[in-house]
């Protein structure tokens, strides 16, 4: 007869017993975790909430722009000021420093 080896089996106890433990020795740490996750939630759906008037806007313009040739020439102003305070905000964007990991 074959003498097979002793595996330990887990006790159904004294795993909850060491959930337990755990949940109280790092209970600060998964709450910080869990209102850090909850930030960063809500800052992503503030940001989508103002995209959303953006599109609208873009719809409006879109519809402008194929009404009649003084529209379509007021357009093409507003869109160059639009590109130079894009490319201003671009210029800004590379001045500015980057936080975090940075990997030179």
């Amino acid at each position: 007869m074959v003498k097979r080896p002793f595996i330990n089996k887990p006790n159904p106890i004294s795993l909850i017993r060491d959930a337990i433990i755990f949940f109280i020795r790092h209970s600060n740490t998964i709450f910080r975790m869990k209102s850090l996750n909850i930030a960063i939630m809500r800052t992503f759906t503030k940001l989508k909430n103002q995209a959303v008037p953006y599109f609208d806007i873009i719809k409006r313009i879109e519809d402008l722009e194929t009404s009649d040739q003084n529209t379509q020439e007021l357009l093409k102003k507003i869109v160059q000021a639009i590109s130079s305070m894009q490319e201003l905000q671009n210029e800004a964007k590379e001045e500015t420093k980057k936080i975090g990991f940075i990997n030179e």
